[in-house]
C-alpha cells in the first residue's frame, strides 16, 4: 500500500503523512530538545543551569559515580563518557521521555581553568511518530569534591575494622 504525499501544514514541503502532519524540521522548531537534555524541562525557570561534574581537588580525577574517581585528560573520549552519564534525561531508566538517543557529541573548547566544559550533543528522539534531530549544546560546571580515597589520607582518626567470627563446634553429639 503506497500513500500519496501531503504538504506540511506550516511551511508546505510535500511529506508523507504522519500524526502531526507537520513536516520533521517544522516539528524540530515546535520542540526544543536542549530544556529536555539540560533538566530545565517542567521547572519554572528560564535560567538553564549547568550539569555539576564533581573533580577532586587533590589528585584532578573526576567522578563516574558517587563513589568512583577515575583519571581523565581534559577533553578526551574518557571525560565525554562521564559528562553524558551525568546527564539527567539519560539517567532516567523507563521513563516515557526517555527514547532519546545520542548520535554524536563533541567538547566545544573553554578555557582550561573556567571549571566549565561545554559539548555539541546530537539527539535523535521520536515525537508524535516522527524522527527530529537536533544538535544540542550542553553545558557542565566542574565542582571540586574529594574523592574517599584522597578523604582518607587526610582525615584523622580513621578507622577500619575487620571482623572475623569463629564458631566453636562441638563433637560430643549431645
Amino acid at each position: 500500500m503506497s500513500f500519496g504525499k501531503i504538504p506540511c501544514c506550516l511551511c508546505g514541503t510535500m511529506i508523507v503523512p504522519n500524526d502531526a502532519n507537520q513536516c520533521p524540521s517544522c516539528l524540530a522548531t515546535k520542540y526544543n530538545l536542549r530544556e529536555m537534555i539540560q533538566g530545565t524541562h517542567g521547572s519554572s525557570s528560564k535560567i538553564e543551569e549547568p550539569i555539576i561534574i564533581h573533580q577532586c581537588r587533590q589528585c584532578r580525577r573526576y567522578a563516574r559515580t558517587s563513589t568512583h574517581y577515575e583519571y581523565c585528560e581534559p577533553e578526551s573520549p574518557q571525560l565525554l563518557s562521564i559528562c553524558l552519564k551525568h546527564i539527567p534525561i539519560l539517567m532516567k531508566r523507563g521513563h516515557a521521555s526517555n527514547k532519546i538517543r545520542i548520535l554524536d557529541a563533541m567538547f566545544i573548547w573553554t578555557e582550561p581553568h573556567s571549571m566549565r566544559l561545554k559539548a555539541r550533543v546530537t539527539v535523535q528522539t521520536t515525537v508524535e511518530n516522527v524522527t527530529i534531530q537536533q544538535r544540542v549544546p550542553v553545558d557542565f560546571q566542574i565542582k571540586w569534591k574529594m574523592c574517599t580515597n584522597c578523604d582518607r589520607e587526610y582525615t584523622n582518626r580513621t578507622w577500619h575494622a575487620v571482623v572475623q567470627l569463629r564458631q566453636k563446634r562441638d563433637d560430643t553429639g549431645s
